[in-house]
């Protein structure tokens, strides 16, 4: 299964609403709904120059974007403290990305 570039920004809102969000207190689902909100055009920038790294019409295969990023994680303790929420992803958010990220994939 593929997935594409344009597709991300949509993961990493299902994401944010199904598993950051809950577990947020409410002062932190106000600054990320205000970064989401705020920041969407700025979100697609910091994920355009990963094209690159996209095959011609711009897909990553799953998979393998998935065991790369997996290993990526690993290389950092297995976990990125994500700033300003003072969160820590780690490999269960990864995995729970990645089933979402399924529903965009072709």
């Amino acid at each position: 299964m593929k997935i594409n570039i344009n597709d991300l920004p949509k993961v990493l809102n299902d994401w944010t609403a199904q598993v950051l969000m809950p577990k947020s207190s409410m002062l932190q689902q106000g600054l990320i709904t205000f970064v989401l909100l705020q920041g969407q055009n700025k979100i697609k920038q910091m994920i355009e120059p990963l094209k690159f790294l996209a095959d011609e019409n711009g897909n990553f295969e799953l998979d393998e974007l998935h065991n790369n990023l997996g290993q990526a994680l690993a290389k950092m303790n297995g976990v990125y403290t994500i700033p300003f929420l003072n969160y820590n992803f780690d490999k269960a958010d990864l995995d729970q990305a990645f089933d979402l990220a399924k529903r965009y994939a072709k």
